[in-house]
């Protein structure tokens, strides 16, 4: 049992972490997109779908119980 505990505290941590890098990355994309002189269209388009990758992942990880 003490196990169990332990692995599903990990878990809960790792999802915290990956949902900080996630709304860092998110934050971070959405800044490049305000320079658009800083990037050619294929990178422009690039960072569009990572945005949008990461906001569904972002949707994703705030579905369920305790999160609205």
């Amino acid at each position: 049992e003490i196990l169990s505990g332990l692995v599903g505290s990990e878990m809960c941590i790792r999802d915290r972490i990956n949902m900080d890098e996630n709304k860092w990355l998110i934050k971070s994309i959405k800044e490049a997109l305000k320079q658009p002189f800083n990037y050619n269209i294929e990178e422009m388009e690039y960072l569009k779908e990572q945005l949008r990758e990461a906001e569904e992942r972002e949707k994703n990880l705030t579905r369920g119980k305790g999160f609205g």
